[in-house]
């Protein structure tokens, strides 16, 4: 699999470890390894469309309450390793669950989803401050104490431009929590990062 690179380490030592069916989308795509770094990745330069957006939506508004239990122990998790922390920011964050909790714990929070049918039923459903974009540090006049990225790395051509934005859009202190899908589903599996 020479012609495919990971896009964490650039290894080309891939392997084609199975297919997967989109949680969201239903649609089967292939899921790589990286042999060197062992990342999982899908290079698929897969874009939604009007369609997916719509789907994705739903699929946020049906599985609320199991993202809101998980984004709370996350979040409250984070409070304990930076508690400090007064703003916060979701990239990737559909319907806005996480800033919403965030909102509940006191952090002045905002998020950013390319999806627009998700943004604007977040703004009108829980009057929360969410951005349709890409993300990017140009689209805010301020850093961030904690920044949360889950389950966005895996879809971008580019994850390492993402993590070098959304470091430069952190306070310093600051706490960047990515989250990708790992072989074992456990929270323990997830990492957290704390940047001095």
């Amino acid at each position: 699999m020479a012609d495919i690179k990971c896009p964490v380490c650039l290894s080309t030592r891939i392997f084609h470890l199975r297919y997967l069916k989109g949680q969201r989308t239903a649609k089967i795509f292939k899921l790589y390894y990286c042999g060197k770094c062992h990342s999982l990745f899908n290079p698929s330069g897969y874009r939604e469309d009007e369609k997916a957006f719509i789907e994705d939506k739903e699929w946020h508004i049906n599985h609320f309450d199991l993202v809101s239990k998980n984004t709370d122990i996350l979040l409250n998790r984070l409070k304990e390793v930076y508690p400090k922390a007064k703003t916060f920011l979701d990239v990737g964050c559909g319907i806005g669950t996480a800033v919403l909790e965030a909102k509940s714990l006191g952090l002045d929070a905002i998020g950013v989803d390319p999806n627009p049918f998700a943004v604007e039923y977040g703004r009108e459903r829980f009057s929360l401050d969410l951005r349709c974009n890409y993300f990017s540090p140009d689209l805010f006049q301020t850093k961030f104490d904690i920044i949360t990225c889950t389950h966005v790395l895996e879809h971008l051509e580019n994850p390492r431009k993402l993590l070098r934005e959304a470091i430069e859009t952190l306070n310093a202190p600051g706490l960047l929590f990515v989250s990708v899908p790992f072989k074992k589903r456990l929270i323990l599996n997830q990492i957290y990062i704390l940047f001095p």
